[in-house]
């Protein structure tokens, strides 16, 4: 199933947003653009923009501090620090499946961006403590604006908000509009719609006469 990808990163001071398609296992970036860092531009261009990406059917993620974008626009609000389903920050759980994919080369950057959407190899450092717990020490001081949209559109690819209207949406986008008109499920149908008909169209009494109205019958 193809998924489109858009991200933005406006917890940093100079917020980004991208754009990306993922399909056949590789993510293809489009657009990567700055966004204005005023609220104001924020709430009346920014927010505008999530919603119609919503409702063209893309995967929406915003790292920002408050819900000031993401509120009443169906987007997901996705901190770095919040927690994946496997209790892994976020950033730990993006940043691995960006090494995974860049190590099947499965990953395409826009046209002549150099090293900008690489990620520093020191960017998380793992330890276990006493109790064998694993504990992530994030330098978050290296990340860039850059680094985040990376990070997030490749954790989009494994995110899925399960009650999302897109995410429903997105189950049934392979099942058929037209029912099947052989085999075992057609036969199925067959035999619904059957018991439908008669439901609704009881047959005729067995008696004979002429009717007068629904309790009285000559005969």
């Amino acid at each position: 199933m193809q998924q489109k990808i858009a991200v933005f990163a406006l917890s940093f001071a100079s917020p980004m947003w991208a754009s990306a398609v993922f399909n056949d296992g590789i993510l293809t970036f489009g657009e990567v653009k700055k966004i204005s860092a005023k609220l104001k531009d924020q709430e009346t261009k920014v927010k505008p923009a999530v919603v119609k990406l919503m409702d063209s059917g893309f995967k929406v993620l915003v790292d920002e501090v408050s819900p000031i974008v993401t509120a009443g626009t169906g987007a997901s609000l996705i901190k770095l620090s919040s927690k994946h389903r496997d209790e892994r920050p976020v950033l730990v759980a993006g940043l691995e499946r960006y090494r995974e994919l860049k190590r099947l080369s499965a990953i395409v950057f826009p046209p002549k961006s150099g090293e900008r959407f690489n990620i520093p190899e020191d960017v998380v450092e793992s330890e276990f403590n006493s109790s064998g717990d694993e504990v992530y020490r994030i330098n978050w001081p290296v990340l860039t604006a850059d680094h985040v949209v990376t990070i997030l559109a490749c954790y989009a690819t494994i995110y899925y908000p399960v009650a999302s209207a897109a995410y429903i949406a997105g189950l049934n986008a392979d099942i058929p509009d037209k029912k099947p008109t052989s085999g075992i499920v057609a036969a199925f149908n067959r035999i619904l719609n059957a018991r439908h008909i008669n439901d609704v169209n009881p047959s005729p009494e067995p008696l004979t006469g002429r009717v007068i109205d629904e309790s009285t019958r000559i005969l």
